[in-house]
């Protein structure tokens, strides 16, 4: 059933509920059984309406939880990815520290520098 459909048979139980409400408020000479059902159906109607709305309601707020929770894992999605290229950004970081780390100890070794007295300070 589309959202159209259901909207379109609510409010077509609404309307015949009124339309019953009112005809029964007018004395027409019903049996105390005919009165009964007429006031059983005017109730399964209205149940029946206010069951579609609360369906609608739902259904709302079904739809309005699943675009947060969309909106929620794109931003999540979006944060991974910055976080995945800052990795990135810092094992390259990493890697030039750790060449240029060497190439430094290659040049105190090279010009016989002693290095324990150059970490000391």
């Amino acid at each position: 059933m589309t959202d159209l459909q259901r909207m379109d048979a609510r409010l077509e139980m609404l309307i015949q509920a009124e339309l019953i409400a009112g005809w029964l408020q007018g004395d027409h000479g019903l049996s105390e059984e005919k009165a009964a059902n007429w006031n059983r159906l005017l109730s399964v109607l209205s149940k029946t309406a206010l069951c579609f709305t609360e369906m609608e309601d739902d259904m709302l707020r079904s739809r309005t939880l699943i675009s947060e929770l969309r909106a929620e894992a794109r931003s999540d999605a979006e944060t991974i990815g910055a976080l995945k290229r800052e990795v990135k950004l810092l094992h390259a970081e990493n890697d030039r520290l750790k060449e240029n780390l060497g190439d430094a100890l290659e040049l105190l070794n090279t010009n016989h520098i002693n290095q324990k007295q150059l970490w000391r300070t």
